[in-house]
């Protein structure tokens, strides 16, 4: 059992060995085989809206509130350089390739 309150968005990696939960501006990682925390993830200065699994598994990116998306390395959990857009509002992302996403982004009101 993983017990996790104001949980906002729940994603099983491709594989199936990982599952990635948002909780605020914290994205926690689990091993889905051992039902263990494997590590938290922090980057983000508010809240996270959207988080994707690359297919095939190397990386995990994630979109907040503050306009920031940012790239994680599931090997060592770092992550990358990210990129700020502080008035844009990233709604959603989705992992295409390993080294490619699109996003779902607001500027003032409109998608």
């Amino acid at each position: 059992e993983i017990a996790l309150r104001a949980v906002h968005q729940l994603k099983f990696s491709f594989g199936g060995h990982l599952l990635a939960a948002i909780q605020g501006k914290l994205i926690h990682i689990f091993s889905v085989r051992t039902l263990t925390k494997v590590t938290t993830l922090q980057g983000h200065t508010r809240d996270v809206q959207s988080i994707s699994f690359d297919p095939e598994d190397h990386t995990l990116w994630s979109v907040g509130d503050e306009g920031k998306l940012i790239v994680w390395n599931l090997t060592t959990f770092e992550q990358n350089p990210a990129r700020t857009e502080p008035t844009a509002k990233f709604c959603a992302i989705s992992s295409i390739a390993q080294d490619q996403a699109t996003c779902s982004v607001m500027r003032n009101g409109k998608q």
